[in-house]
C-alpha cells in the first residue's frame, strides 16, 4: 500500500494551487450535504466563488470527487463530453469555459437523471449544453467528435474500463485531450472490496493508480500523466462512510475504515491524449480538420 504523510497529502494536487484556503473554499456546511456523493463533492475543491448564481440543486446533485473543469485548459469554441454519476455542475463550469462558440455534452445513465441535468442546464441559463442518454460503456457520440473529454468519478461505475477507455478514444478527435478526476485504492483489505457494508460501497470498485494509467496506455492514448493526488485523511473516510450508511448503523464500519485505510485512498488527477495523425512520411499532422476543410473546398 502507498501511504503519504501528512505534509506530502496535497503534493501536486492541482486543486491546492491557487484556491482559498478555509471553509470559503468548500461548499456551504449543513445538513443537506450529508447525503451519499455530497461529502466527496464537498472535499472536491470547488471554489465557492465560481459556484455563486448556479441552481442549488445544480450543487446538491454534484457527485465529483475533484475539479478537472477548472485545472483543464478548456478554450472558446472547443466541444467537450462530460461524464460522472453527477455530471451537472462540470457540465455548466466547462459551457461556460468554452462560451457560446463551444458545445458541452454530458451523458445521463436513466431518464430521472436525463430529465434532471437538462433542467439544472436550462435553469442555468445555458443553451450551449447537450445531454444525451446513453450507456456507461458506449458513448453516444461519433468517431473523433471532441476536442475534450472530462470525466469525474466515473471508472468505479463503470462494469467494462477497459471498453469505455477504448470509447474514450474514439470519441477524441486527433490530438484531443483528456484530464480525469477520480477515486483511486492500492491495498485496500479485503472486507472493503466485497462491499458487504453500503459504507465501503463508493470505494469497492476503486481502481490502483497503475491501473488507470496502464489502461488509458493500453487503449492507445499518448503522454498519459497523474498530475497530481490528494489523499484522504482518516476523519475524512469516515465521514464519507457515514454518509453512504444512512440506513444502517455504520459508525463501527467508518472507525475501521478510517483506522485501516487511511493512506491508501486519494483523489487522482489523469491527463492524456489522442494522437495526431501522421502524414505518408511519419510527421504528425498539426491541423488535420484544416486539411480536411482545405480539401473539401478544392472540390
Amino acid at each position: 500500500m502507498l501511504h503519504v504523510s501528512n505534509a506530502d497529502r496535497r503534493r501536486g494536487d492541482p486543486d491546492a494551487q491557487g484556491r482559498q484556503t478555509g471553509s470559503d473554499s468548500h461548499l456551504p456546511d449543513g445538513a443537506e450535504w450529508l447525503t451519499p456523493m455530497h461529502v466527496l463533492a464537498r472535499l472536491a475543491g470547488y471554489d465557492t466563488r465560481v459556484l455563486l448564481g448556479l441552481p442549488f440543486d445544480v450543487l446538491r446533485s454534484a457527485a465529483g470527487c475533484g475539479t478537472p473543469v477548472a485545472v483543464s485548459d478548456l478554450l472558446p469554441g472547443e466541444l467537450v463530453l462530460v461524464l460522472g454519476p453527477g455530471p451537472d455542475l462540470d457540465l455548466l463550469l466547462a459551457a461556460s469555459r468554452v462560451g457560446p462558440a463551444g458545445r458541452v455534452f454530458g451523458v445521463a445513465w436513466d431518464e430521472a437523471s436525463l430529465m434532471r441535468i437538462r433542467s439544472n442546464a436550462g435553469a442555468a441559463g445555458y443553451d450551449n449544453v447537450e445531454i444525451l442518454p446513453g450507456e456507461r460503456a458506449g458513448l453516444p457520440v461519433g468517431d473523433g467528435a471532441v476536442d475534450w473529454l472530462i470525466g469525474n468519478r466515473m471508472i468505479g461505475f463503470c462494469p467494462d474500463g477497459t471498453r469505455l477507455f477504448a470509447e474514450i478514444h474514439r470519441v477524441l478527435k486527433p490530438g484531443g485531450r483528456l484530464y480525469w478526476a477520480d477515486i483511486v485504492a492500492e491495498g485496500l483489505p479485503t472486507w472493503v472490496r466485497v462491499g458487504v457494508s453500503s459504507a465501503t460501497s463508493w470505494l469497492a470498485a476503486a481502481p490502483g493508480e497503475s491501473e488507470y494509467l496502464a489502461g488509458l496506455a493500453d487503449a492507445g492514448l499518448e503522454d498519459v500523466r497523474n498530475r497530481g493526488r490528494y489523499v484522504y485523511t482518516a476523519e475524512e473516510l469516515g465521514a464519507v462512510a457515514e454518509s453512504m450508511g444512512a440506513a444502517e448503523d455504520v459508525a463501527p464500519v467508518a472507525a475501521r475504515l478510517a483506522a485501516e485505510v487511511v493512506g491508501g485512498v486519494w483523489r487522482a488527477y489523469f491527463s492524456a491524449r489522442k494522437p495526431l495523425l501522421r502524414t505518408q512520411d511519419g510527421q504528425e499532422d498539426e491541423q488535420p480538420d484544416q486539411q480536411e476543410d482545405d480539401e473539401e473546398e478544392s472540390r
